[in-house]
């Protein structure tokens, strides 16, 4: 790592640390919908 200069580093990690954040929060939101598919499938069999 001895390459990087310090601040070439802190970039570097700081454009880790979005893309680290997008992918979950994609994750949380695939993981919200399929609970709510899973609600709203429940809710359909409580009825009938």
């Amino acid at each position: 790592m001895s390459n990087f200069t310090q601040w070439e580093w802190v970039l570097f990690l700081f454009g880790f640390d979005k893309t680290v954040r997008k992918m979950q929060l994609r994750r949380a939101q695939k993981v919200q919908e399929t609970w709510f598919a899973k609600c709203e499938e429940n809710k359909g069999g409580w009825i009938s």
